[in-house]
């Protein structure tokens, strides 16, 4: 009994002496949590970022695409006509038409896969809430969304140290 007695009291006051250890390692332990939480709140937002600004790249290099597209078609049909015009076309005409020719199909199936590309960064955009009319607000509100996760995540690197 005076035992049994002499392994509670003892017991208890290993209980009472590492409980505060207990107590830290448990915060530490949430905090650790929160951490991971808030380092993949602000990976997420950064992919946002990055796909809203290769959105507007190959928006514009779709654009640039589309002009060289017109203007090598419009090429096309110029030099179509003239080889209609003429009865006898030189081997140069026939040539340098062929040639527009291939110029034309490379564009237009490179401005197909840009297109292609976008509409997926668009449809990406929109399942993630951004509308794409909207990009200048997104990228404002993303910024501060960002700005406000570095800000908790130094905070909490401080407390976890």
């Amino acid at each position: 009994m005076a035992r049994d007695l002499k392994l509670k009291v003892t017991l208890s006051a290993l209980d009472r002496a590492t409980r505060p250890i207990r107590t830290v390692m448990g915060s530490s332990i949430g905090l650790a949590k929160s951490l991971k939480q808030t380092r993949d709140s602000l990976k997420g937002l950064q992919t946002q970022q990055r796909d809203i600004s290769s959105f507007r790249t190959l928006g514009n290099a779709t654009k640039q695409t589309g002009t060289q597209l017109k203007a090598s078609q419009d090429r096309v049909r110029a030099l179509s006509r003239e080889l209609g015009n003429t009865r006898n076309p030189t081997r140069a005409l026939n040539t340098e038409f062929r040639r527009a020719v291939r110029e034309a199909q490379g564009l237009k199936t490179k401005h197909q896969e840009q297109q292609r590309t976008l509409q997926g960064l668009r449809s990406k955009l929109n399942d993630a809430g951004i509308s794409t009319r909207n990009l200048g607000e997104h990228e404002r509100r993303l910024r501060g969304e960002i700005g406000r996760a570095n800000s908790s995540l130094g905070k909490q690197e401080a407390a976890l140290r």
